[in-house]
Order: C-alpha cells, then structure tokens, then sequence
C-alpha cells in the first residue's frame, strides 16, 4: 500500500491469463505498470479502467519510470469508480446476473 506505483509483468504465453495480483494492485490504489505484451488481456484492463500504463520493451519502462520519478503524477491515479467493479461484492453481483441469465431465474 505504501509504494508509488506497481509493477505487473503481463503474461506473454497465455494471452487471457489474469493473475490475481492485478485485483490486488488494483485494490491497492496505485498507479499499475504492466510490462509485457500489449494486446493481452491484464493491458487491456490496465488500460480500459485507466490503472496506468502498459510498455512494451525496456526502453519504454526505463522512460516511464524515469518519467515517474520526475513527475509523480504523469501516472493516472486510479480511479475510485473503475475500482469498485473488482470489489468482491461486485464481482458476486456479476457472477449471480450472469447465472441468473443462463438459467432463466431471478
């Protein structure tokens, strides 16, 4: 809780994987920074809830990290909305309208 912000390898091989250390940083409410592949699903998320960033190759996380340590706030600080969807009650809330939905019941 007390970093600056996170480092997430991002799985290169599986390309759906998603570790449950992404829900733990993203609890964390620290900036995330994925290295890896970019099109692989932990970008994606990192990406599309505004987590932080994704590189690529060692030039870019040099950069970024420098850039980091320069200005703090040149990484998106979370935001407190796109976290709530991977609390636990949100997650059981998705679970049950997705059953609910395959089986017909309320």
């Amino acid at each position: 809780m007390s970093a600056d912000a996170l480092l997430l390898p991002i799985y290169e091989i599986d390309p759906y994987a998603m570790p449950m250390r992404f829900f733990e940083y993203v609890g964390a409410a620290r900036p995330i920074i994925g290295y890896g592949p970019a099109d692989r699903i932990q970008a994606k998320f990192i990406r599309d809830g505004n987590f932080g960033v994704v590189v690529s190759d060692r030039d870019e996380i040099k950069s970024t990290l420098r850039q980091f340590v320069a200005d703090p706030a040149s990484l998106p600080a979370p935001a407190g909305a796109a976290r709530a969807e991977y609390t636990w009650a949100r997650s059981i809330e998705k679970l049950d309208a997705l059953v609910s939905g395959l089986t017909g019941s309320d």
